[in-house]
C-alpha cells in the first residue's frame, strides 16, 4: 500500500511530458518536420519527411489510449500529405487514405483532429462515382450533420458552406446558414464568417454577452434590451465620430417621449475612457446607458457586430442584431447619416409600436402570467 501511494505521489510530482511520453513524442515530431531544411535537395526532403512518418507509426503503435492515439495520427496525416507534395506516388496516397480510415473513429471529442480526413474521404468517394456538382453538394449535409455539436461544428460548417458557394448551390448554402441559426446564432466567428462572405446582406444574429455600464454595473445581453428595440452607437472621439453623437442626440431630444419604452438608445465608446465616455454623452443632456468596451475596436462585440465607426447597430425588441448593416442606411445629400430619418424610419416598424412592446416586456417579465386574487380561474 506504501508503495501504491509513493508511486502515485511520484506520477503526480513528475513533469507533464514525462508522465505524457505520446505528448513528448509529437512535440518531438512536430519540431523534426518543421525543422526540414527547404534549402535541401528534394532527395534529402522526401528521406526526412520518411523518417518523421516511420517515427510516428511507431508510436502510434506503442500508444496506450486514445488521448495519446488520435493526436499522433492526425500528426501522421500531416506529415503523409506533406510527403505526397514532394512524392505523389500512389503507395503513398494508398497510406494516406488508411490513415484517414483510421483517424475517422476518432470520438466526437477529438472531432477537430478528424475533421480534415473525414472531409477527404468523402471527396474521394465522390470523385470515384464521379458525380456531378448537385449529388457532390448533397454529400456535403451528412459531412456537417457528424459535426454539429461537437468542437469541430462551426468549422465544418465554414468549409462546408465555402464548398457549396464554389458549387454554386444556393439551396444547401440556405440549409446550412439555417443551421448555423439553430446551433450556433450568438457563435460570433460564425457571424463574422457570414458577414464576409455574403456581402451587401442584412442577416439578423443574437446579440449575447456582459459589458460593464459606466456605474460599474454589468449590463447582460439579451436579457437587458428584451421587449424594446435598441440602437447601439459605436463612436470614438477620434476624426467625426464626437460629430455623428451630436447628430444622433439632435434627432433623439425631440422624439423623448415617443421613444420611451420603445426604443432604447446604448452609448459604446471605442476609446477606453475610464468613464466610457459618459460625461460627454451626459454633456449633451442625454441619459443613454454608456457601456464599458474593453480592448476598444479589437474588442469582439465591435469585431462581430460593429466593424465600422461610427456604427448604428440595430437590435429587435428580441435581441436579434442586424449584421452586415454598413454604417447608417439613410444619407442625407450630402453623404452624411441622417438620424432624423433612420430613427423615423425604426419608430414606423410594427416592432416598435407600443402594444407590440408592452406584449414581449410582459413574456420577458412572467407578468402573463399574474392573475386577478378575485378571478374565476384558481391557479
Amino acid at each position: 500500500m506504501l508503495r501504491c501511494t509513493l508511486a502515485v505521489l511520484c506520477m503526480a510530482l513528475m513533469p507533464a511530458e514525462a508522465r505524457n511520453p505520446a505528448g513528448q513524442d509529437l512535440a518531438r515530431f512536430e519540431e523534426a518536420l518543421s525543422s526540414i531544411d527547404d534549402g535541401a535537395s528534394a532527395a534529402r526532403k522526401r528521406l526526412a519527411v520518411r523518417r518523421v512518418i516511420r517515427d510516428a507509426g511507431e508510436a502510434i503503435e506503442a500508444s496506450g489510449n486514445d488521448s495519446e492515439r488520435w493526436p499522433l495520427l492526425e500528426f501522421l496525416f500531416r506529415a503523409q500529405q506533406q510527403l505526397i507534395q514532394l512524392d505523389d506516388d500512389p503507395k503513398h496516397r494508398a497510406a494516406m487514405l488508411a490513415t484517414c480510415r483510421e483517424l475517422v473513429k476518432a470520438p466526437a471529442e477529438f472531432a477537430p483532429l478528424r475533421l480534415k480526413a473525414d472531409l477527404l474521404l468523402s471527396q474521394v468517394e465522390q470523385a470515384k462515382s464521379s458525380d456531378g456538382p448537385s449529388e457532390r453538394a448533397d454529400a456535403l449535409r451528412p459531412f456537417v450533420d457528424r459535426y454539429i455539436g461537437t468542437p469541430a461544428g462551426p468549422e465544418a460548417l465554414e468549409t462546408a458552406i465555402l464548398m457549396a458557394i464554389e458549387l454554386g448551390n444556393t439551396r444547401l448554402i440556405d440549409d446550412l446558414r439555417e443551421l448555423i441559426k439553430l446551433h450556433y446564432g450568438a457563435d460570433h466567428e460564425l457571424i463574422r464568417f457570414q458577414r464576409d462572405h455574403f456581402k451587401g446582406e442584412i442577416f439578423g444574429a443574437p446579440l449575447t454577452g456582459n459589458l460593464k455600464r459606466s456605474d460599474g454595473k454589468l449590463m447582460h445581453f439579451p436579457m437587458d434590451v428584451l421587449g424594446r428595440s435598441t440602437i447601439i452607437l459605436f463612436w470614438s472621439s477620434e476624426g467625426d465620430g464626437l460629430e455623428h453623437v451630436k447628430r444622433l442626440a439632435a434627432a433623439s431630444k425631440p422624439m423623448k417621449d415617443e421613444l420611451a419604452g420603445r426604443l432604447t438608445i446604448i452609448s459604446c465608446n471605442l476609446d477606453e475612457l475610464d468613464d466610457a465616455g459618459e460625461s460627454i454623452i451626459r454633456g449633451l443632456g442625454l441619459n443613454w446607458a454608456c457601456l464599458h468596451l474593453p480592448g476598444g475596436r479589437e474588442n469582439p462585440f465591435f469585431t462581430t457586430y460593429g466593424v465600422k465607426d461610427p456604427c448604428l447597430l440595430r437590435l429587435s425588441a428580441t435581441a436579434q442584431a442586424a449584421v452586415g448593416m454598413s454604417g447608417v442606411r439613410y444619407n442625407k445629400e450630402d453623404g452624411s447619416p441622417n438620424y432624423e430619418s433612420t430613427l423615423g424610419s425604426l419608430m414606423a416598424r410594427s416592432w416598435t409600436k407600443l402594444d407590440y412592446s408592452t406584449h414581449l416586456n410582459a413574456i420577458a417579465s412572467g407578468d402573463f402570467l399574474v392573475l386577478e386574487a378575485g378571478g374565476r380561474f384558481d391557479p
